[in-house]
């Protein structure tokens, strides 16, 4: 089965500094400087990324199509995960654009999106990327955020991924997911009490 080791790049967000990095059960989060020594060609001028550019960076054994799909649905839950647990969840509540960072939703819709992969075991590398939209409103993660993660019991969000992601899985565990996922997606909505109304009633399709 052929490992492939993909990228997506966390549209919204800068790490403060390129040496910057965060690790969330089997994803990193890496800057463009850090991610360039495994995928060259991500420097390629006409994607227009900066150096302090975040990309959710994943290996997996599936083959294609479904590794990149796959690849994506880790790197999204991951990237719910480290929203949920850090401090800018709790310093930003009442400033969401601060908050509005993901993996591009559009990758699984209809392919819009910006996605990097090689082949691991071979020389051969592959790449695949159609667009790229810029930010108005960036979130900076520094230092003290991804210092700020190990405060909100990450340890038993990287275990509900790591079994999410098992053999083991059950339905009730497909389920926390998506309560994960919708929790950090409507904390992303601008309206105030749109957002506050949603987060308590839970919202729907869980």
């Amino acid at each position: 089965m052929p490992h492939y080791l993909f990228a997506f790049p966390v549209y919204n967000a800068y790490f403060e500094r390129d040496d910057l990095s965060f690790k969330l059960a089997d994803v990193t989060f890496m800057p463009k400087s850090s991610l360039s020594k495994e995928i060259p060609y991500i420097n390629d001028k006409q994607n227009h990324y900066k150096e302090k550019q975040i990309f959710a960076v994943v290996t997996v054994c599936r083959a294609m199509p479904d590794a990149k799909d796959y690849a994506y649905d880790k790197c999204s839950f991951a990237t719910d995960i480290f929203k949920i647990c850090s401090d800018l969840y709790h310093s930003n509540f009442f400033n969401p654009k601060r908050w509005q960072f993901d993996v591009d939703k559009n990758f699984i819709t209809n392919g819009a999106s910006d996605c990097y992969y090689k082949l691991t075991n071979s020389i051969n590398l592959a790449n695949y990327f159609v667009t790229h939209k810029r930010d108005r409103y960036p979130s900076i993660i520094n230092s003290d955020i991804l210092s700020s993660v190990s405060k909100w019991n990450i340890e038993d969000f990287e275990s509900l991924y790591n079994i999410v992601y098992s053999s083991e899985s059950q339905n009730i565990h497909k389920v926390l997911k998506r309560a994960c996922h919708i929790y950090s997606e409507y904390f992303s909505i601008n309206n105030i009490y749109e957002r506050v109304v949603r987060l308590i009633i839970g919202g729907t399709g869980v």
